[in-house]
């Protein structure tokens, strides 16, 4: 658990990966977090599958090789 903003999302995810051994993440729901998130996952040697965020700078300026997003980018209306 954390307090909601990208800096704990990312404490956590530090903690959950330094301390309990994680290496596969899911469940962020703000692009926010990710966005805070991914730059750190290779160093972690972590895996994150983001089914929530939909912001362009995650697949764009903010791509990272251990970010994966499941769902379509704010550019894409919906059908």
């Amino acid at each position: 658990m954390h307090s909601g903003t990208p800096a704990s999302a990312l404490a956590a995810v530090m903690r959950l990966v330094q301390q309990g051994g994680v290496s596969f993440i899911t469940g962020q729901t703000l692009s926010s977090h990710p966005l805070a998130i991914a730059p750190k996952l290779d160093g972690l040697n972590a895996l994150l599958i983001d089914v929530y965020s939909s912001s362009e700078d995650l697949i764009t300026a903010g791509c990272q090789p251990n970010f994966f997003r499941v769902t379509t980018p704010d550019s894409v209306p919906p059908r």
